[in-house]
């Protein structure tokens, strides 16, 4: 292998580990943190969009401070078509995935909790049990926040109910008529019907390949059409290839790289050296 072909593979390698970053809304200019979360991308923070009069959502309280640091607070039917371009309100189903990576419903909201700002005297507590022979055994908990996968949820004051308090939990609106609530070490749904206005967080759409995933019939189409990072990859070498001199003999060996990349079959890391690799050769026929 040429060593500027090694160079190039390690960057790009690289570049896919990396888990956090952030992009502006062409909206209005803010920027927003996100974070990559198994093959999820979340916003690392509450949407604050309002609109081009500015009359779109709420800052609770209606203090401007309060949207900087927690964000909107929106209805149910602005929640749905607040999201920017390339992002989406997120179904439960997609909540669902999140907190299941996360440990479950009992376990996420450590990892996904911001590490400040939660009432901690409900994280950190003492217990003590008496033994069969009278021993005093006592027990140091802590189980406060760590937010180790980046989501840092912040306890938002009003969202769901106008007796919502700061340092208790957080909210938010689902695409598919349910709201998620956590609080405490707990993350439930609950009907929309319950809750009043609350927060937003936007999830990536996913990337889809260069061909029709609804007619992959192999193990690597499979896996290409559920990482997106492997559709993307499918994109740009898609790209690549339309622009090749029709003169570069590259453009005969793509059946047969084809085959060469199913022998990969669904080793992810497998198929994106084969991509990039690839990638690089057809670009060097531009």
């Amino acid at each position: 292998m040429k060593k500027i072909s090694v160079i190039a593979l390690l960057i790009c390698t690289a570049a896919f580990a990396q888990q956090k970053g952030s992009f502006t809304d062409s909206r209005d200019g803010k920027t927003y943190k996100y974070v990559i979360i198994g093959k999820q991308v979340w916003m690392a923070e509450n949407l604050d969009y309002g609109g081009k009069n500015d009359d779109i959502g709420e800052c609770y309280g209606k203090i401007p401070e309060n949207c900087r640091k927690y964000g909107a607070l929106y209805r149910e039917d602005e929640s749905r078509k607040v999201c920017p371009s390339g992002w989406h309100l997120p179904s439960t189903k997609e909540w669902q995935i999140l907190v299941n990576f996360a440990g479950g419903a009992g376990k996420a909201a450590r990892k996904l909790k911001a590490k400040s700002g939660w009432n901690e005297a409900r994280c950190r507590y003492t217990t003590q049990e008496t033994t069969g022979r009278g021993k005093v055994i006592v027990t140091e908990h802590d189980e406060c926040a760590t937010d180790e996968l980046g989501f840092t949820a912040l306890p938002t004051p009003g969202g769901g109910s106008t007796e919502r308090r700061e340092y208790e939990s957080s909210n938010w609106w689902t695409s598919d008529g349910y709201a998620v609530d956590m609080e405490g070490m707990g993350i439930d749904f609950f009907d929309n019907d319950f809750i009043i206005d609350t927060y937003v967080r936007c999830v990536q759409e996913i990337i889809k390949p260069s061909f029709d995933c609804g007619k992959a019939s192999t193990t690597t189409e499979k896996a290409i059409c559920s990482d997106s990072d492997l559709a993307e990859l499918d994109n740009r070498i898609a790209r690549a290839y339309s622009k090749i001199h029709p003169a570069c003999k590259l453009k005969k060996t793509q059946k047969e790289w084809l085959k060469e990349m199913e022998s990969c079959s669904s080793n992810t890391q497998c198929l994106k050296n084969s991509y990039i690799l690839r990638i690089q050769e057809l670009e060097s026929c531009w």
